[in-house]
């Protein structure tokens, strides 16, 4: 499926609410394209695959990964990497 491409504001702002703002990750869990679009994504936005994660990672696994998390958010390789996801842990 074909996704919208980010731009570095939205990613940026993306992962500062994904890291911190315990609400924000909600709606972002509910309803990713309508997360998006309040941080500013226009109204058609499509979500790829790596902004639908089936469990989103905490907090702090975002923020201590943010900037590899930015690296794949914005590359245009075309590839749906689950970069959002929490990591299982054994």
């Amino acid at each position: 499926m074909a996704h919208t491409p980010l731009t570095p504001e939205l990613v940026d702002k993306l992962l500062d609410k994904l890291g911190n703002d315990d609400k924000f990750r909600e709606e972002f869990r509910h309803d990713p394209k309508a997360a998006m679009i309040r941080l500013g994504a226009p109204p058609d936005f499509v979500a790829g695959g790596c902004l639908r994660p089936a469990r989103l990672a905490p907090k702090e696994e975002i923020r201590h990964t943010r900037a590899v998390l930015r690296d794949v958010l914005l590359a245009d390789d075309g590839q749906e990497i689950q970069c959002l996801e929490a990591r299982v842990k054994r």
